[in-house]
């Protein structure tokens, strides 16, 4: 199914492209003070909006081994944290810990960033439109459930003080387009790709959640090699 679907979403994706360009030229034609140029720049953003929905179905989609490479984590957690800090809006406390040794991962660092990049989003929308506190922790770990003690887990923890997520939606929360934001607010594939992309890593992860509290996520990445130095 996910094999299909990815193909539909690929020719779809050009289809918008193609008309999402033809657009901008036509724009480009007329005066921008005209209600034909309001009326194609309105369709315009819908189907830039579109386009967006179609990448979040490619990446839900995409094979798990369809980046893999060896590299350090220590600098990868850095530049990440740094590309997540001009996500985080201006009032929210922001607080990062990294850990202090560097090992080598063997995973898709494209990958992990959209894990990265979604459960931020999640937790800056959960505190939206009050602002709180965002904890971000990276570390080694083991996997919950291993009889060894080899850290051999990417381990992140995500927390946030924001609206919490209600018990009797808990179950929902990594199906595809689940939302409960306002109509008009965006409704993605968030949860769901972070879900499918730490599935694609033989990873786990755990939701936990006070309403009104705090909502705590730990991923769990088997792709340290603390030996490979």
């Amino acid at each position: 199914m996910k094999t299909m679907a990815s193909a539909i979403t690929h020719d779809f994706n050009n289809i918008l492209t193609t008309i999402s360009y033809s657009i901008e030229l036509a724009m480009g034609d007329i005066p921008e003070n005209s209600l034909t140029y309001e009326d194609l720049d309105r369709v315009l953003k819908t189907s830039l909006e579109a386009g967006q929905y179609i990448r979040e179905i490619m990446s839900f989609c995409k094979p798990a081994k369809s980046g893999v490479t060896t590299f350090d984590i220590l600098p990868f957690a850095q530049e990440a944290v740094a590309r997540i800090q001009k996500r985080i809006p201006e009032g929210t406390d922001f607080q990062c810990e990294l850990p202090v040794e560097s090992h080598t991962a063997k995973a898709d660092p494209e990958q992990l960033n959209e894990i990265f990049d979604h459960v931020i989003d999640n937790c800056v929308q959960s505190l939206a439109p009050s602002r709180g506190r965002i904890e971000l922790k990276i570390s080694y770990d083991r996997m919950p459930g291993q009889e060894t003690d080899s850290e051999t887990c990417l381990k992140m923890s995500i927390s946030d003080t924001g609206s919490g997520i209600p018990k009797d939606i808990m179950p929902f929360i990594f199906d595809p387009f689940f939302s409960t934001k306002a109509k008009d607010a965006h409704k993605g594939l968030g949860l769901s790709i972070v879900y499918s992309l730490v599935e694609n890593h033989e990873g786990l992860i755990m939701v936990s959640s006070q309403a009104f509290t705090q909502t705590v996520i730990h991923i769990y990445l088997p792709v340290v090699n603390p030996h490979d130095e």
